[in-house]
Order: C-alpha cells, then structure tokens, then sequence
C-alpha cells in the first residue's frame, strides 16, 4: 500500500488526477520519484525494525499469542518440499512482466520529461509546456491499455494450453471484480458533470476563491491533504476519488499560486495514507483476513508508521508548493 502512496506513473490513480487537472502525467514526476524512494526506504526500514525485534524476542510480537492457533491448519510433521516453477510458469510469468513493463513504458511522456521544449513556458487551456515528442513516444491510454492486457491473457493462455472456454471465464471472472471500481468512478464523473452543467462548480470555486487567495502555497498543500483523507475513506477507489476531488482541487490550486502537478501529488499523497488504514480499504481488510491478523492489531503496529508517513509526504509536497 506505500507503493499506492508513493505512485509515479500509475495511470489508474496519477493518470486519471492528471488528466482530470489537464496537465501532463510526467509534470511532479521527479517529486514523485523522490517522495516513492523515501516513503519505501521508511516502510522497508519499519519493517525490517519489527522483524529484527520479534527475532529477538518471540513474545514481542504483536500476534504472539495466535501465531499457533493461526496456524494450526498448517502441516508441521512433514519435510519442507522445494517446488520449483515448471517451463510453462516461467513464461507466463515472463508474458505478465512484459506486459507491466510496456504498460509502464507506454504511458510515461517521456518528452515532457527530457524533451526540449518548443512551446511557450506555461499553455493556459493544458497547464502543460509544449515539447516536441520523442518517435519511441506510444502515448498509450486506457483503450491501448485494455487491448494490451487483453492480448497477454490470450497469450497466456495458449502458453499455458487453456480451453478457450475456460478462459473466457476465467478473463470475465477477473473483469468482474473491476465492475465495482467502474461503478465507482462512472458515479463520481456523473457528480461532476452534474455540478458543471448546473453551475453548482462554479458557485463553489466562487466562494472559496477568497479562501485561498492569499493563502500561502505551503498551507494550501497542507489543506489539500487534510481534505482529501476523509475523501478517500469514504471513496476508496483511486480513480474514483480522483476523478471527484480533482475538478474542484486543480482551480483552486491556481487561485492559491499552486502548481497543479503539486496538487494531484498531494492528493495522491493523502488516498495512498488512508488505504494503509481505513476500514472500507479492501486490499487491506482482504490481505488481513487472508494473513488472519485482526484489524486492531494492525493499527497498533502501522500507526508510527503512518504519522512518519504524513509528516514526511506533508513537508516534502508544502516545500515543492512553496518552491
């Protein structure tokens, strides 16, 4: 869940903040690299703290005593077995890396980070600096994307001699635990659209323009993430949040002097936190039902973790705000 916090170029989360802020998925993308490799040192060195001290001291952890009713279903007379991945599960697995590498690959600007520009140094319609694209550049999004994946699970299947039946069950069996998050976000872009057509956008960015006008940068961040926690524990979708919060978010980060891509930082910021400990986060109550630690053992365990988190991510994205 730090990776959801810390996200650089996740276009299911950034992708979909940047676009509904109009600016490019590569602008902040250097804070972002900086906040990803400091928020994950933190959370490899928290982790690594723990299982050093439980090493020490059994009895410290903080699921001493269920670890044997936890695992009591677990064999312990027989050997350990080595199992080793067969030819056919090493190729999917090649086939799924290779799909997350371009899908990677594919969406990142790459000539908005490295390119010369050839525009003027701020376009007002985009937020976005004119820069003459790269010819390796793919531009892909969300159509590209979903054939993309479509075509690795028909590899996939082939290599691994699936029925063609079966694997159309098991592709709409995947595609339907999406149907919530595209639930989610249809929803939330009906709101927008609902509050741009009556106005009711504008009657709001109205009034709290002389809110923020004046405010300083800093404070504005600090706000921003402040506003959007209890937003995420109440809308846990990544696109869903972003495509609810951000119309409002990016205007007024120009009424405070903000740069945009600082915002959706910001706001990325605040959702990654919350999934890390909400209630309504089904990665987290799902991973802990299947590792069978209840829900108040982990809070005792992560929250130093979290406030570490929030302070750091705050500071870095009031210092960018503020630069």
């Amino acid at each position: 869940l730090v990776g959801v916090m810390a996200a650089t170029v996740n276009p299911f989360s950034i992708g979909v903040a940047t676009g509904e802020a109009r600016v490019s998925i590569g602008d902040g993308l250097g804070l972002r690299l900086l906040l990803w490799a400091l928020l994950t040192a933190m959370a490899v060195a928290w982790v690594l703290r723990y299982a050093a001290k439980v090493r020490r001291d059994p009895a410290a952890s903080l699921v001493a005593g269920e670890d044997l009713r936890a695992g009591d279903d677990m064999p312990t007379q027989e050997p350990a077995v080595e199992h080793r991945l067969t030819s056919t599960q090493k190729w999917v697995l090649v086939i799924t890396v290779l799909a997350f590498a371009l899908m990677i690959f594919s969406v990142i600007p790459w000539s908005s980070i490295f390119g010369a520009r050839t525009g003027p140094a701020d376009d007002m319609l985009t937020h976005t600096t004119a820069v003459k694209p790269y010819f390796f550049e793919l531009n892909w999004w969300f159509p590209q994307l979903s054939m993309l994946f479509i075509l690795a699970s028909v590899l996939v299947g082939a290599v691994a001699r699936i029925r063609e039946k079966e694997l159309v069950r098991l592709v709409t069996a995947g595609a339907a635990d999406m149907l919530g998050p595209a639930m989610v976000v249809l929803l939330a872009g009906g709101v927008s659209v609902i509050m741009t057509n009556t106005q009711t956008l504008d009657t709001i960015l109205h009034a709290m323009e002389s809110l923020v006008t004046g405010t300083s940068a800093a404070l504005f961040t600090v706000i921003t993430i402040g506003i959007n926690i209890p937003l995420a524990l109440l809308i846990p979708s990544s696109s869903g949040h972003a495509t609810l919060a951000m119309p409002l978010l990016a205007p007024l980060a120009d009424f405070a002097g903000v740069s945009r891509s600082v915002t959706v930082t910001a706001w990325i910021m605040a959702h990654g936190l919350t999934l890390m400990w909400a209630p309504t986060s089904v990665v987290l109550v799902g991973g802990l039902a299947i590792a069978k630690v209840n829900y108040d053992k982990w809070l005792r365990f992560v929250w130093p973790l979290l406030v570490g988190l929030l302070v750091v991510a705050t500071g870095i994205c009031a210092i960018a705000a503020a630069a």
